[in-house]
Protein backbone atom coordinates (compact mmCIF):
# COMPACT_ATOMS: atom_id res chain seq x y z
CA UNK A 1 0.00 0.00 0.00
CA UNK A 2 1.06 3.53 -0.75
CA UNK A 3 0.20 6.66 1.20
CA UNK A 4 -1.41 9.43 -0.84
CA UNK A 5 -2.85 12.84 -0.02
CA UNK A 6 -6.22 13.70 -1.50
CA UNK A 7 -7.07 17.37 -1.98
CA UNK A 8 -10.78 18.15 -2.01
CA UNK A 9 -11.61 21.57 -3.40
CA UNK A 10 -15.05 23.15 -3.11
CA UNK A 11 -16.23 26.55 -4.19
CA UNK A 12 -19.39 28.42 -5.07
CA UNK A 13 -18.72 27.41 -8.69
CA UNK A 14 -17.28 23.89 -8.65
CA UNK A 15 -16.01 20.87 -6.72
CA UNK A 16 -12.86 18.92 -7.56
CA UNK A 17 -10.55 16.31 -6.04
CA UNK A 18 -7.02 15.32 -6.93
CA UNK A 19 -4.26 13.29 -5.30
CA UNK A 20 -0.56 13.62 -4.53
CA UNK A 21 1.96 10.99 -3.57
CA UNK A 22 3.99 13.58 -1.69
CA UNK A 23 2.60 15.38 1.37
CA UNK A 24 4.75 18.49 0.88
CA UNK A 25 3.61 18.87 -2.74
CA UNK A 26 -0.02 18.66 -1.64
CA UNK A 27 0.54 21.28 1.07
CA UNK A 28 2.39 23.60 -1.32
CA UNK A 29 -0.23 23.21 -4.05
CA UNK A 30 -3.08 24.11 -1.72
CA UNK A 31 -1.20 27.07 -0.26
CA UNK A 32 -0.42 28.38 -3.75
CA UNK A 33 -4.02 27.86 -4.91
CA UNK A 34 -5.31 29.82 -1.95
CA UNK A 35 -2.87 32.70 -2.50
CA UNK A 36 -3.68 32.84 -6.22
CA UNK A 37 -7.41 32.81 -5.50
CA UNK A 38 -7.05 35.68 -3.04
CA UNK A 39 -5.02 37.67 -5.59
CA UNK A 40 -7.64 37.12 -8.31
CA UNK A 41 -10.49 38.13 -6.00
CA UNK A 42 -8.65 41.25 -4.88
CA UNK A 43 -7.90 42.20 -8.49
CA UNK A 44 -11.65 42.00 -9.12
CA UNK A 45 -12.30 44.45 -6.29
CA UNK A 46 -13.38 41.92 -3.63
CA UNK A 47 -12.08 41.76 -0.07
CA UNK A 48 -11.77 38.05 0.73
CA UNK A 49 -11.57 36.88 4.33
CA UNK A 50 -9.55 33.86 5.46
CA UNK A 51 -11.69 31.77 7.81
CA UNK A 52 -9.46 28.67 8.07
CA UNK A 53 -5.71 28.49 7.52
CA UNK A 54 -4.29 25.23 8.82
CA UNK A 55 -2.05 22.81 6.93
CA UNK A 56 -4.90 20.48 6.05
CA UNK A 57 -7.85 22.89 5.80
CA UNK A 58 -7.95 26.30 4.15
CA UNK A 59 -11.03 28.40 3.50
CA UNK A 60 -11.75 31.89 2.23
CA UNK A 61 -14.97 33.74 1.54
CA UNK A 62 -16.15 37.14 0.42
CA UNK A 63 -18.77 38.49 2.85
CA UNK A 64 -22.27 39.14 1.50
CA UNK A 65 -21.56 37.60 -1.94
CA UNK A 66 -21.85 33.81 -1.62
CA UNK A 67 -18.27 33.51 -2.93
CA UNK A 68 -16.22 30.90 -1.07
CA UNK A 69 -13.31 28.53 -1.71
CA UNK A 70 -12.31 25.61 0.51
CA UNK A 71 -9.45 23.09 0.37
CA UNK A 72 -9.10 19.97 2.52
CA UNK A 73 -6.23 17.49 2.47
CA UNK A 74 -6.95 13.93 3.57
CA UNK A 75 -4.34 11.25 4.02
CA UNK A 76 -5.32 7.94 2.41
CA UNK A 77 -3.84 4.77 1.02
CA UNK A 78 -3.63 3.45 -2.52
CA UNK A 79 -3.68 -0.30 -2.93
Amino acid sequence: METIYIVSYRSYEDDDSYAFRNKEKALTDVKNDMCNTINVLESQGYKPKITQDTNFHKEIYVPHTGIYHEWNITRSTLE
